[in-house]
């Protein structure tokens, strides 16, 4: 029978002391093995204060209870990484050359192992909004489903528009009722994105569009005829759009999230609390700006965000 963490809902290992995903104290419980039962791990890492083995996707050594990610104050401990021992105050292992530096901050290999890259969506459960971290070449609006942005109105081109973000340029390649930027009433073709601050399709549907170090963001932030798309279209659709924030990025970058209502904010107001997210080198980051959480990975097998904070992969 498997035991189950009654914190994180993970199981248990044999005879562990500890979950090894949230570290709290395991059940006390008497069980017999023999030798050839005890657990061994494809690709462990070892707990730098006692040197057992863990899973690779673990947080805390399940023996001893320690952070698999925090060096010992101890004069000696073991490499993480090939179990070594090395002195306190080591930046490198003598051994295998891992970098304690970047182990302890999940960066570098460690990220490339057990963090989150490329698309990523991610749902904040309070007010209910959709945050689409995207890496992609292109986003694409239109009223097909295949576009990253469906906006189900009959006014909307199957292909509306799409935005390059490797030649930052916005093009639309002849929809019907036409694209529209910045409020004026000339039809777009082909414009800069550095000129855009607010995107319109169709006349109808406008986009609140901004950048913020090397990523673009749009969200749909007003309907401007409420009356005619609640007879000719499926409002209730529309309006669950407005909830749909979209990143477009490429290189590193950060984006600060309101608590309060989950506005992405085009410059960070200190006097709000906000989350702030992090891509480095394509790996994303979680802070807290109260001063709770600093620049944690987010993990691929272990949702270590806030309880009102998920990572939804079924959209």
């Amino acid at each position: 029978m498997t035991l189950l963490c009654d914190q994180c809902g993970k199981p248990l290992l044999p005879l562990a002391n500890y979950c090894s995903y949230c570290g709290r104290e395991a059940p006390r419980k008497t069980v017999v093995v023999s030798q050839q039962d005890e657990k061994t791990f494809e690709n462990p890492v070892y707990c730098p204060e006692c040197g057992r083995e863990a899973p690779e996707d673990a947080l805390y050594c399940a023996s001893c209870g320690s952070s698999l990610y925090e060096m010992p104050e101890s004069s000696t401990f073991y490499c993480p990484q090939c179990k070594e021992k090395n002195r306190s105050g080591a930046k490198l292992c003598v051994s295998c050359g891992l970098h304690f530096q970047e182990w302890c901050a999940m960066r570098g290999p460690v990220a490339q192992r057990i963090g989150y890259k490329g698309n990523l969506v991610l749902k904040e459960k309070m007010t209910g909004n959709f945050y689409h971290f995207l890496t992609d070449d292109t986003l694409t609006i239109g009223r097909s489903h295949n576009n990253t942005i469906c906006i189900p109105a009959p006014w909307v081109s199957g292909s509306h528009c799409l935005i390059d973000n490797r030649a930052k340029v916005l093009t639309d390649p002849g929809s019907k009722n036409g694209t529209y930027v910045n409020r004026d009433s000339r039809r777009v073709g082909k414009l800069s994105l550095d000129s855009i601050f607010e995107l319109n399709i169709a006349g109808l549907f406008t986009f609140t569009f901004f950048q913020t170090g090397s990523a673009f963001v749009l969200y749909l932030s007003a309907i401007l005829n409420q009356d005619l798309c609640r007879k000719m279209a499926d409002l209730n659709k529309l309006d669950e759009l407005r909830k749909h924030y979209f990143i477009l990025y490429s290189g590193n970058f950060e984006v600060n999230i309101y608590k309060l209502n989950g506005d992405i904010a085009r410059e960070y107001d200190p006097l709000q609390e906000a989350y702030r997210f992090t891509v480095l080198d394509g790996h994303y980051y979680f802070s807290d700006l109260s001063g709770k959480t600093d620049r944690q990975l987010l993990l691929k097998n272990n949702n270590n965000l806030p309880p009102n904070w998920e990572v939804v992969n079924n959209l």
